[in-house]
């Protein structure tokens, strides 16, 4: 009966020593934490680039090492040279089409912005991007994020709703720069600027008017650095890289 019971909680503890992993998830859209993979549905207007910002962080106590790979399922192609192009960034660092892999180092409790792009062909269409990110060391830890633009789930959620968007300019910047935003109609965008450590560094909440819009964002109490302007509205948002320099 002893044996039995010394098998048992050496089982448990194999189970509970398996189920822990050392990263952590959060959808810098919503706030929403996680460390089990996930598919995000999205929706794209022609000639235009949809951000998804995601942070990692190491919640182990040791250094940690893990990959990022990257599949595209399927990509909207209109014709020669006119298609849907995904790249992704982690920290400062982005990488295009041909970078398929790649590996970065985590010290304990600190945290990552990732950044899933993905620039929209001429014409809108379906594309599924896939991420894996895993343990270097233990490639059982892993989590599958799946990028699906354009489908008919997305379609419905954002039925109705429409946002472009310019790039941050001019980037990099000494003084306040300001971003242009394009809505179909009126209504309120959530925005935020998010340093590379992924803390929420500023919020403020922005009324859109349908056509253009031109929105200044005040970093005179920043820092030089590297920073990630977050807006969302409804279901929606997008996230652009810019520098601030002193």
């Amino acid at each position: 009966m002893r044996i039995t019971f010394i098998y048992f909680t050496l089982f448990c503890c194999f189970l509970l020593a398996k189920s822990q992993t050392s990263f952590e998830f959060t959808n810098l859209a919503n706030n929403f934490t996680f460390n089990t993979s996930q598919t995000f549905y999205n929706s794209t207007l022609k000639s235009n680039r949809h951000t998804s910002s995601i942070s990692i962080k190491n919640i182990s106590n040791t250094i940690q090492t893990y990959t990022i790979k990257r599949t595209d399922s399927f990509r909207n192609t209109v014709g020669p040279g006119d298609f849907a192009y995904a790249q992704y960034c982690i920290g400062p660092n982005c990488y295009d089409s041909t970078a398929k892999v790649t590996s970065f180092t985590m010290s304990p409790s600190s945290t990552l912005v990732i950044l899933f792009e993905l620039e929209e062909a001429s014409q809108t269409g379906i594309s599924h991007i896939k991420y894996q990110i895993f343990n270097a060391f233990k490639t059982t830890e892993s989590v599958l994020f799946s990028f699906k633009y354009n489908d008919v789930l997305s379609v419905n959620e954002n039925s109705g709703f429409g946002l472009s968007h310019s790039n941050v300019s001019p980037n990099p910047s000494s003084a306040s720069p300001s971003i242009d935003i394009q809505s179909l109609s009126r209504g309120s965008i959530k925005l935020k600027i998010i340093n590379t450590l992924g803390a929420v560094v500023v919020k403020r909440t922005e009324n859109l008017h349908e056509g253009k819009n031109k929105i200044e964002i005040n970093t005179e109490n920043l820092p030089s650095g590297i920073y990630y302007l977050n807006a969302s509205q409804s279901s929606r948002s997008f996230t652009e890289k810019f520098v601030v320099l002193r």
